[in-house]
């Protein structure tokens, strides 16, 4: 009796792995996305990053460059730059010899940058530092234009509001 219990349950386990299992597709995975957050529209900003300059990588990991020209918040001629070792895992692949136009975020550990920054070769770049600071500007122009009207409604309402309760 117990042989075939044990039988049975061999039987169902084995059923229920080639039934129900093939139903389950693994998803084909991305390593490295560079989707922007909500909260980060425009990734490649001027406001974005703490550091963002020109250069030419003199030696790799940590990548070493000589810097050309300083956007922000680079001070002196060659800075340190350090990036996951590979484009799977969004770091950016940077060749000795080459220029590039680098942005990069301080954190505890250095420098850091990557595929989703908008670091790219500098004869690829074809103005993106200065589209950046525009799409900035413009932001910053259309936010200070819509507190300027929100205030003017505020000062109207105000207005509206003294001349009524004073009957006029």
């Amino acid at each position: 009796m117990k042989s075939i219990f044990s039988i049975r349950l061999l039987l169902s386990i084995i059923l229920f792995t080639v039934i129900v299992f093939p139903l389950f597709k693994p998803r084909q995975a991305f390593a490295c996305t560079c989707v922007p957050s909500p909260d980060n529209l425009f990734p490649i900003s001027y406001f974005n990053y703490d550091v963002i300059f020109t250069g030419k990588v003199i030696n790799g990991d940590p990548v070493h460059f000589n810097i050309y020209r300083a956007f922000k918040g680079v001070s002196g001629n060659e800075i340190t730059i350090y990036t996951s070792p590979s484009a799977t895992s969004c770091g950016y692949p940077f060749e000795v010899g080459k220029e590039y136009v680098v942005y990069g975020s301080k954190t505890d550990y250095g420098i850091r940058t990557g595929l989703c920054t908008g670091t790219t070769e500098l004869s690829n770049a074809k103005g993106s530092i200065i589209t950046s600071v525009i799409i900035d500007i413009v932001l910053i122009a259309f936010g200070m234009a819509l507190l300027f009207s929100l205030f003017l409604i505020v000062k109207l309402i105000l207005i509206v509001k003294t001349k009524l309760m004073r009957g006029g």
